[in-house]
């Protein structure tokens, strides 16, 4: 009986094997696996679980023959051979006499199913998600091994697999293994575990929002774009720049502003000591026009092959609308930057009491980013990328100074318009602040 009891408890520990082989390479990081076999003594057997997590069909079908053939086997075993001589120790208790066969059958399944599950299940699984890479390096090769003598069996249940799946009407394609909200929590989780530094995990998500950005989100509008006049005197460019403080800057000509070139600041400024006669003319390169509609990776992409660092934003009307400098693109991915001097894309001051001073034309994305908001009025309906857009859509109309609503837990009021141009909103957190007589969403005005 001692023999029969380690062969059943054998198989339980192979039962482990595969359900810790199984864990290791599912588990399994490609990534982790590519660098364990450029450089790790397991070398050879991270390549080989590299290719088994790649391709795992076959190699799940063979931990499923096997687990399935030891279940079988450990049941009927321990049916035949543990549960008889131990059904004939328990007759000889006065209370159970003549059941003490299906008693010991009752236990010896109980026993098998506990151990079943401990040793060979879920032991072994928590072991395996320790360190998944390190144990899928060591057994790959004998899985690997196992698969080629089960080949016959696996080919067998794969058509018998793939046949199930039609008739069912589900699609065995494998959906793409790694997606963009895959790469981002595991960036957050590697930053939560100190492995990426939060300045690493910011950049990380700015960039995958860059990539879903169009030119016209990420533009300078053409009215806050620094304009030189060609038919100017050289002094009066020359105070533009130095009020700007740009590096480049458009060339217009006409009363329409036609953009004929875009010219550096350092050209004119270096000219101007010594030569009034300077040809602003002489000094442009020819403007590079991108349409709104581009991705803005899209224009980056066109910038760098066309060594240029400054680009025309047009509408399909080929009317300039603003323009997007190398600057503006490498803001929107690290965040707010003023190496070249020019001011912030998004101009918030955060005030003491806890309220922000926000510009009209600070982008939707960072506001909503700075303020926590899922969302502002109107943005699943209507297509605005600024404040100032959202405060046009919920209004209706061009507000006046004062204006102001509720919305997610902030108010919303218009403290300085100009013009046309809504320039400043203060946005305040409700705490502490009397919400009586504000405007909501709810009683927005028509």
């Amino acid at each position: 009986m001692a023999l029969d009891i380690f062969i059943l408890l054998a198989l339980v520990g192979l039962n482990g094997f595969f359900a810790l082989s199984e864990m290791a390479v599912v588990s399994s990081r490609s990534a982790r696996l590519q660098a364990l076999a450029d450089g790790d003594r397991r070398a050879n057997g991270a390549k080989v679980a590299a290719q088994l997590r790649e391709k795992p069909e076959r190699f799940l079908s063979t931990v499923q023959i096997g687990i399935t053939m030891i279940g079988v086997l450990s049941g009927a075993f321990g049916a035949a051979t543990v549960s008889e001589p131990l059904g004939q120790m328990l007759s000889g208790i006065e209370w159970i006499g003549s059941y003490g066969q299906p008693v010991a059958l009752g236990l010896v399944v109980v026993v098998v199913t506990i151990l079943t599950l401990v040793i060979g299940e879920l032991v072994p699984k928590r072991i395996a998600l320790g360190n998944p890479e390190y144990i899928a390096s060591g057994i790959a090769r004998p899985m690997l091994g196992l698969s080629k003598v089960f080949s016959p069996l696996v080919d067998f249940l794969s058509i018998l697999s793939d046949l199930a799946l039609r008739v069912l009407g589900i699609s065995a394609e494998p959906v793409s293994q790694v997606t963009e909200e895959e790469i981002r929590q595991l960036v957050v989780e590697g930053a939560e575990a100190g492995a990426i530094e939060d300045v690493e995990r910011d950049i990380v998500h700015r960039v995958f929002r860059l990539g879903d950005k169009m030119a016209y989100d990420i533009m300078t509008p053409r009215r806050q774009v620094p304009w030189l006049d060609l038919d100017a005197p050289l002094e009066v460019n020359a105070e533009i720049i130095r009020e700007a403080q740009s590096m480049r800057y458009v060339v217009g000509q006409g009363p329409t502003r036609v953009p004929v070139g875009v010219v550096r600041a350092e050209d004119v400024l270096a000219a101007l000591p010594t030569d009034l006669e300077f040809d602003i003319f002489a000094s442009m390169s020819a403007p590079l026009y991108v349409p709104e509609s581009a991705k803005a990776l899209q224009v980056l992409g066109t910038m760098q092959s066309e060594n240029k660092f400054m680009a025309l934003v047009v509408d399909e009307f080929g009317e300039v609308q603003g323009a997007i400098t190398m600057a503006e693109i490498f803001r929107a991915m690290v965040g707010d930057v003023t190496g070249d001097g020019s001011a912030p894309r998004m101009n918030v001051i955060n005030r003491k009491d806890g309220s922000f001073l926000v510009e009209g034309g600070a982008a939707v994305d960072e506001l909503k980013e700075v303020l926590g908001l899922q969302s502002l009025p109107g943005e699943d309906s209507e297509d605005f990328n600024t404040l100032a857009g959202a405060m046009l859509h919920f209004f209706g109309r061009l507000p006046t100074e004062g204006d102001e609503f509720v919305w997610d837990g902030y108010r919303f009021e218009i403290v300085d318009v100009d013009g046309t141009r809504i320039d400043k909103v203060m946005i305040a957190p409700l705490r502490n602040i009397p919400i009586a007589g504000l405007r909501s969403p709810a009683s927005k005005a028509s």
